[in-house]
């Protein structure tokens, strides 16, 4: 246990300790709580030693106690991460309405948890966090039988065949998913190299694959877009592979609120690898260009970018026998 809270501390962000340092603080008095006393040591630790509480705090009232103040400092950082944390994404936002409404609706103030209630699902909605919107269908239900409204057994059938239609959508999500690590995996069967056509006889003909308005959500598409750049790279038809690259850039664009850095930078890492397969000089550029304009515009690696940058302008040098792209640019230099 003591080993796995001083790794919780290491690997707290600078933020992070001093929002805990913080709210701590302010509780402690004018004496500092045993379980500051044990952070202070963890924090200031270069490298784990299992006896140094022990040590430290031989001969004193703590050591008697130190493992119930071990585990209650655990208790007190991860409150303070889900705190720090609670509006740092849309997903966290949901999570803190739905306890908002919770308490709402246990202090029987029901219309106004019925009117956040609305506000969030709203917003769960726009998200396509399903599970979330599920348990927002599971209050409501509780909101509105404590509340008492006349017809409700047909806001309960709605509300049943909103849960059937966003259970649906999470299975046909789920497909997808399965699916795509299904192809992912195949890349590494020996067998591809020798018969592409029984590796992919299962595959060709499956419906999901065939259309994407088989995918009934946005996440779906997402899933579909990168069956479709995977399976045409599998079957080497690479001009095809950079098409459906570069509308799968643009879905991602125009779907940011679902779709983040961490999403985008290996589907552009992958479209820019398509233009240098095809030679293809705009989209290579153009893929650079959205490289840059991603680097100044959102918090990436710069390492990540320069990695990206060189290995995709040896690999368009290495098609092309173009060594335009492998000089670096003044951004670059040094």
């Amino acid at each position: 246990m003591s080993k796995a809270l001083y790794e919780l501390i290491k690997s707290l962000s600078t933020s992070e300790k001093v929002y805990f340092k913080r709210n701590t603080k302010i509780h402690a008095g004018k004496n500092s709580k045993n379980y500051l006393k044990i952070y202070t040591i963890y924090e200031k630790l270069k490298s784990y030693d299992k006896n140094v509480l022990s040590t430290h705090f031989k001969g004193t009232t703590i050591e008697k106690y130190l493992s119930s103040e071990v585990n209650y400092l655990r208790e007190k950082i991860l409150i303070s991460l889900f705190n720090f944390n609670m509006n740092g994404s849309k997903r966290n936002q949901i999570q803190k309405g739905i306890l908002l409404i919770e308490v709402l609706a246990a202090k029987g103030f029901q219309k106004e948890a019925l009117k956040k209630l609305i506000q969030i699902k709203k917003s769960a909605l726009k998200q396509e966090e399903f599970t979330w919107i599920i348990r927002l269908i599971e209050l409501e239900e509780i909101v509105l039988f404590k509340e008492g409204i006349v017809g409700y057994r047909d806001k309960l059938e709605q509300l049943h065949l909103q849960r059937e239609q966003v259970t649906n959508t999470i299975k046909n999500l789920n497909n997808y998913h399965i699916l795509r690590h299904e192809i992912r995996e195949l890349q590494f069967d020996e067998h591809l190299i020798f018969n592409i056509n029984e590796s992919f006889k299962n595959l060709d003909n499956n419906p999901l694959i065939l259309d994407s308005e088989n995918c009934m959500s946005k996440r779906a598409k997402e899933h579909w877009y990168y069956i479709q750049v995977l399976f045409n790279y599998l079957k080497r038809n690479f001009d095809s592979g950079l098409s459906i690259s570069f509308e799968y850039i643009e879905f991602l664009y125009q779907n940011s609120h679902l779709f983040g850095v961490d999403k985008i930078m290996p589907v552009l890492s992958n479209y820019i690898y398509h233009s240098a397969l095809t030679k293809n000089r705009s989209h290579f550029q153009r893929g650079i260009m959205l490289l840059d304009e991603l680097f100044l515009e959102r918090e990436i690696s710069q390492f990540y970018r320069k990695y990206i940058l060189f290995t995709r302008s040896i690999e368009f040098a290495y098609y092309t026998n173009c060594l335009l792209y492998t000089s670096p640019s003044p951004r670059d230099r040094g």
